[in-house]
């Protein structure tokens, strides 16, 4: 299925999973785009050019405003951490390497 929204060319696939390789990819792919839409739902919060952006601009243009708005936001975020914490740590299902809570 292939539609236009806002002007951009966009493609989704509605394939279900038949083997359980592909099962295990659905399900580890569904879990980092709701952690990609998260993440720009954050940046759209703080900074309201990004809901607006994707429509108005080519790509070159929208990808100097996500780099102006991503950089002090993870400065923002640097400022805002607590050292003195413990850390805490959680297997990553995708990687054998641990991920920061």
């Amino acid at each position: 299925m292939e539609f236009t929204q806002g002007g951009r060319h966009s493609s989704k696939q509605f394939r279900i999973p038949n083997r359980e390789k592909e099962k295990y990819f659905a399900i580890y792919q569904e879990g980092y785009k709701n952690d990609v839409e998260r993440c720009f739902g954050i940046l759209q919060a703080r900074w309201p050019i990004i809901k607006v952006a994707a429509c108005l601009f080519d790509e070159d243009v929208l990808w100097s405003i996500m780099m102006t708005c991503i950089i002090p936001h993870n400065m923002i975020v640097e400022d805002e951490y607590d050292y003195d914490e413990p850390e805490m740590f959680e297997p990553d299902p995708m990687n054998t390497a641990l991920t920061r809570i």
